[in-house]
């Protein structure tokens, strides 16, 4: 009887702990779940957006892309084991400006931090002096 006794509580206990574990997952997909949501509201709102800088941008993306390929979502794979991604012509489209947007804002960033950083151009020196 003892036996059956522990092995009767044995079972209540992991049962119970069976509970816990399926409650606290719950719970952790319920937070995920929510943060997700809170994430895209922040992603698409616009104060957001317009404190993006084109580095920013870009990490979005990778980000984006790196998630895509490792959950295989909207990719189909090639024999050379290449991956192509099925995008509708808007999408490539968009995407094209973005990558525009992104090359020129950089091109500005870099010719705006590098004239801060750099020595005046000795033509540019004569005119202040004259």
């Amino acid at each position: 009887m003892r036996e059956e006794g522990q092995e009767e509580a044995i079972k209540e206990e992991a049962a119970r702990q069976a509970q816990k574990v399926e409650k606290t997952r719950a719970r952790l997909n319920e937070l995920r779940a929510m943060a997700y949501e809170r994430a895209i509201e922040c992603l698409e709102s616009d104060d957001f957006v317009e404190q993006l800088r084109p580095s920013d941008v870009r990490q979005i993306l990778n980000i984006h892309l790196e998630t895509t390929q490792k959950l295989g979502g909207g990719e189909t794979g090639t024999p050379d084991g290449a991956t192509i991604v099925d995008w509708s012509e808007d999408e490539q489209r968009e995407l094209d400006n973005l990558l525009g947007e992104i090359e020129t804002g950089e091109g500005q960033e870099k010719s705006a931090s590098g004239s801060e950083n750099s020595e005046i151009d000795p033509e540019e020196a004569e005119g202040e002096q004259d």
